[in-house]
């Protein structure tokens, strides 16, 4: 009678609402994610990130979405613990920590990728009628070229770098951040700007139906050695189609956008975030046409570069996702 008396009341504790509280805290999936502007691409894709956590784990998903400048933001923030998991460029995770170059951005962070999630592209919008057909003309006009601070100035270092130029060869650069860009643009205050996102965006849609705006693009051999040279990066080549005011193809590049986390992040979360997304790709893949492309083959994408988290590359493995070796 004792041992039956002992017995129950550790059940009652065990299920106790109390009790069941602590577990069910237990079990929450708690997720803050730092993506870019409200106008970008990466902002989107948070969301969607989060809507497929709270479809696949229902009331135990908690998670968040936190606007910020964009990739150099959000690596100092998920570096710093302040954020779980990150959208950020693989050219500059992958770029050189250093000038010896011995170690990348990611690696010196302790960061690693969870998934490749779609092409990011370099989009330079010209006010129509200037006589600008090409990106390096823009060195004679009011360009901005984004805040020091974020992946799209990182960007264009890189590739100014990789022409023998510097930001000193432009006449009128100026530095606005991308979330006043598009007004600055539509109210005449700048000539071009340039903006790496997925295609479509609605910012770029804006810029070209209600403001003027044109893209153009580059000769193939003008940033050739840049896209040869950089790891994340390959050509791009615009539709006509891309957006209603194209009528004809231009040639750019395009970045990988990265999911990461911190490589010390647990095996268990990092395999339960990323098999939601594999579970749910043509959920989330349907969500923006810039994901439309977006394959559970394609988010394995990177693999040799050393810079996927092990808990994922187990995740893709049992998956058969990458062949084992």
């Amino acid at each position: 009678m004792k041992i039956f008396c002992l017995v129950a009341i550790i059940l009652m504790y065990f299920l106790s609402p109390f009790r069941m509280e602590v577990l069910a805290k237990e079990t929450d999936l708690k997720v803050r994610i730092a993506t870019g502007s409200l106008t970008g691409v990466y902002y989107s894709a948070g969301n969607a990130i989060c809507r497929v956590l709270e479809r696949r784990y229902g009331k135990r998903t908690d998670c968040q979405v936190l606007e910020t400048g964009g990739t150099g933001s959000n690596l100092t923030l998920l570096t710093d613990g302040q954020v779980d998991l990150a959208i950020a460029q693989a050219d500059i995770l992958l770029s050189p920590a250093s000038t010896s170059g011995k170690q990348t951005v990611a690696d010196a962070n302790g960061i690693k990728a969870l998934a490749t999630l779609y092409p990011e592209v370099f989009q330079i919008v010209v006010r129509r009628g200037l006589g600008v057909t090409r990106a390096l003309d823009l060195v004679n006009h009011r360009s901005n070229l984004g805040l020091p601070n974020t992946g799209t100035r990182q960007t264009i270092n890189g590739l100014l770098r990789a022409l023998n130029m510097s930001i000193d060869d432009f006449k009128h650069p100026l530095a606005i951040s991308s979330s006043r860009d598009l007004d600055a643009f539509c109210n005449g205050e700048i000539d071009a700007f340039a903006f790496i996102a997925g295609v479509p965006n609605g910012k770029i849609a804006l810029a070209l139906e209600r403001c003027g705006g044109d893209i153009v693009g580059f000769i193939r051999k003008a940033n050739a050695a840049y896209v040869r040279a950089t790891p994340g990066v390959d050509f791009f080549r615009f539709r006509r189609s891309s957006y209603p005011q194209m009528d004809k193809t231009v040639d750019t590049f395009a970045i990988s956008a990265m999911l990461v986390a911190r490589q010390d992040m647990d095996a268990t979360k990092v395999r339960r975030i990323l098999g939601a997304l594999l579970d749910e790709m043509p959920y989330f893949s349907g969500m923006h046409p810039a994901w439309s492309d977006i394959s559970i083959i394609s988010m394995a994408g990177h693999h040799e570069t050393g810079l996927m988290h092990k808990a994922a590359r187990a995740e893709y493995l049992d998956r058969r996702i990458l062949p084992s070796r």
